[in-house]
């Protein structure tokens, strides 16, 4: 089950607002003939800036539920035979903590470049619209544990010291935090 945030919606701009540089707008509609004009928009680059933006955001939604249940399947797939994964897992498991379903998370997030993200409170999230492969969502998970087994290990104070935040993503710290 996924669990649904609220994504806002990006800036629209009115077609009288348009110039010639500005290109040509997103068209609202979920029609055959629309999707491919605004498909069509994309791929010769002739669509705004903020229509590329309302294109990606109505693919990315309209696409959720797929993009998320194949995530979660991936997901469900690599805790089970992963060896990195396994390995991950068992080590923050000899640190008292545990990753599995309910805290590694699928969902739709803005784009960005982001892929997921770790937070003590809340877990793994993986990004769906962003995985394209089991393979990425395999490293993904793999980069985020071994912020979770960092965060157990070390003790990290993510909220207070933004340099535990710093040491774990360059892969130090254990000689960064403890220099602090």
């Amino acid at each position: 089950m996924t669990e649904a945030h609220p994504t806002p919606e990006p800036p629209s701009s009115p077609q009288s607002n348009l110039t010639s540089e500005d290109g040509q707008p997103f068209l609202n509609g979920q029609g055959t003939w629309i999707r491919m004009q605004n498909f069509w928009r994309m791929m010769t680059g002739s669509m705004s800036p903020s229509g590329q933006k309302q294109y990606w955001y109505d693919a990315d939604k309209r696409y959720e539920d797929t993009h998320c249940k194949r995530c979660e399947e991936s997901r469900d797939y690599l805790l089970r035979y992963s060896p990195v994964i396994r390995f991950m897992n068992d080590r923050i498991g000899e640190l008292g903590g545990e990753l599995n379903a309910n805290n590694i998370r699928c969902m739709r997030c803005v784009k960005g470049g982001q892929g997921g993200g770790f937070d003590p409170h809340y877990g793994i999230r993986i990004c769906a619209n962003q995985m394209q492969s089991r393979k990425q969502t395999e490293d993904l998970l793999a980069h985020e544990m071994v912020h979770a087994y960092d965060h157990l290990r070390f003790k990290l104070d993510w909220e207070k010291d933004l340099r535990h935040a710093a040491c774990t993503e360059v892969g130090q710290t254990g000689g960064c935090v403890s220099n602090y």
